[in-house]
């Protein structure tokens, strides 16, 4: 395929000098030529089929409108792009009336014009490859056609010979007919599918430029290959910059995690993508060229295959997500002003809670039972801003750990004592014979344990019993707290550990329905800075199962813990 020639004209002779350079320099396989007159360039273009021609509309002499008439005649495949003024909206009009490929407004975006360009380029290159292809078909046709003038000359030569003569003819006949037949269709189908491919692409380049997040792809050998202009302006560089390999990119780019730290190039999405992975909503920092301002955003990647299922590139699309990062730190700096504002007036609350009781029992009032719904309102209370509190520590990365050894048998008979006294529900507890001995934060280990028990006390039938247990899996700690309840659908489980997030499909059973939907976010991160593991398993209306694996203390983690069949087992 030759290279590309373009023909520019305008009898600005600056504009003719600045428009090659430009186009050199982004465009270094195009090929430029000018002139600053239309009747010269009617000339050029009669002896030469440009790729594109560039023409300024009003030219003293023949104007751009006349110009671009004349080419219509001359060569109506060759797309046109009028160059207008501002205020000129009639003229552009005009021009797009006499089918104009498109109009750059001066002064120019010269990042517009060579996308333009580019695209103009592409359109009348795809023509002249339908055009080759059409010949090459009529050609063929043309070949087909002697070939059944010679056969039919030959047959009818040997008419007089043999009646099996004739009949070759015939055959040979209905055999060229039925070449013919499927030449025209096969020529319908070519001409079909090229209109069909036109429309899709012009349809994709305008979805794709008018994304208005960041559109990022690359092919199998980890080049990007193309970016939208949102794309381009995010990073901050121009589109033909962004093009190049991942690895060169990543040394000029900064790639980092929410809290500063550096990204591997490894673990970049679009690699990733082309390992087979796919993530959605992953959030990174990037640092812009220009400004040198790192901003928030979140990706979602995926990879890109052929029809064998076989990965031949990746896509990314990138969102800035600064204003939403601003919106989530302002909520968290909410939630832990309020939490902390409201821990204050609750304990004076709880304490005078508690005088009122004691007092109300020892003068034998009727009036105890609403003092002791008021001190489990104010728990229930105290629950909530505990777990604000929890999430602010957490999100602040303050949630300090007192690690200390400790027996987890131990604790947990403390922990169910202490929910079988609040709801005076069964509880059925099995654990190992011996200490179990742990090196954890016990506060915390308690809450854990709180959180898990009071779920499945809630979501779980008042006559039916929660069972937890304790067993050693090579080096750790297994606990299971397991119940009788609903479950959780499938399609929820992979969301039950998200801040905030209740099932709307599991309706509580017993108890005060009141919460947040930090219980489980807050278990999840406590055990997780344990070095320790939370997982469900769980059937719809067959109960679920929650599962915590603690590291054992290094004294106990070879040790061995007796039979499970000679375990302790109580019901409370």
């Amino acid at each position: 395929m030759t290279a590309p020639c373009v023909l520019i004209v305008d009898d600005d002779a600056a504009l003719l000098r600045a428009l090659p350079q430009a186009l050199h320099i982004r465009m270094p396989d195009v090929a430029v030529e000018t002139c600053d007159s239309a009747p010269v360039a009617l000339e050029r273009i009669a002896a030469t089929d440009y790729d594109a021609i560039v023409s300024d509309i009003k030219m003293p002499g023949m104007d751009g409108l006349a110009l671009l008439e004349r080419i219509r005649a001359l060569r109506p495949e060759t797309p046109t792009l009028l160059i207008t003024g501002h205020g000129e909206q009639d003229l552009t009009i005009q021009a797009l009336r006499a089918a104009a490929y498109d109009f750059i407004q001066k002064p120019i975006d010269r990042d517009y014009f060579i996308a333009s360009l580019t695209r103009a380029i592409q359109v009348r290159q795809l023509r002249r490859q339908v055009e080759e292809q059409r010949r090459a078909l009529e050609r063929h046709a043309a070949t087909l056609e002697r070939t059944v003038e010679e056969r039919t000359r030959e047959l009818r030569a040997a008419n007089a010979a043999k009646d099996e003569v004739i009949r070759a003819r015939d055959a040979a006949l209905a055999e060229a007919r039925r070449a013919t037949r499927e030449q025209r269709e096969a020529r319908r189908q070519v001409e079909q599918l090229a209109a069909q491919l036109g429309e899709q692409a012009a349809q994709l380049d305008t979805i794709f430029e008018a994304m208005v997040d960041g559109v990022f792809v690359c092919d199998a050998e980890a080049r990007i290959v193309r970016v939208n202009a949102h794309g381009a302006a995010l990073i901050g560089l121009s589109v033909e910059r962004v093009l190049q390999p991942l690895a060169e990119f990543a040394h000029t780019h900064a790639f980092s995690y929410l809290d500063g730290t550096p990204m591997p190039l490894d673990e970049f999405p679009l690699l990733r993508a082309l390992r087979g992975e796919t993530h959605t909503n992953l959030r990174l920092i990037i640092r812009q060229y220009e400004t040198d301002q790192d901003v928030p955003v979140s990706v979602s990647s995926a990879p890109i295959r052929d029809q064998q299922g076989q990965i031949n590139g990746a896509v990314a699309v990138v969102g800035d997500v600064t204003e939403l990062y601003r919106l989530e730190r302002q909520k968290d700096e909410f939630l832990s002003i309020a939490s902390h504002e409201l821990k204050t007036p609750l304990t004076s609350l709880k304490g005078l809670a508690q005088i009122t009781h004691r007092r109300l029992v020892r003068a034998g009032s009727a009036e105890v039972p609403h003092v002791q719904k008021m001190e489990r309102a104010i728990g229930r209370m105290e629950t909530l801003v505990n777990d604000l509190l929890d999430i602010s520590r957490i999100e602040s990365g303050k949630l300090a750990l007192r690690v200390e050894p400790a027996d987890l048998k131990a604790l947990c008979a403390q922990v169910i004592d202490e929910q079988v006294a609040a709801t005076e529900r069964r509880i059925v507890f099995e654990a190992p014979e011996g200490s179990v001995e742990v090196e954890v934060d016990v506060d915390r280990i308690g809450q854990v344990l709180t959180n898990l028990l009071s779920n499945a006390l809630k979501y779980s039938p008042e006559d039916s019993p929660v069972a937890l247990s304790l067993a050693q899996s090579d080096d750790e700690m297994v606990l299971a707290v397991r119940d009788e309840g609903p479950g959780i659908p499938p399609a929820e489980q992979s969301r039950i550990f998200e801040r905030f997030y209740r099932s709307p499909a599991v309706q509580v059973r017993s108890g005060s329905g009141v919460g947040l939907g930090l219980g489980l976010y807050i278990t999840r991160e406590i055990v997780e800075r344990h070095d320790g593991r939370l997982w469900l398993e769980s059937v719809p209306d067959q109960g679920s199962t929650f599962y915590v694996a603690l590291p054992l203390a290094r004294a106990t983690a070879g040790a061995t813990i007796q039979d499970p069949r000679h375990a302790t087992s109580s019901l409370c």
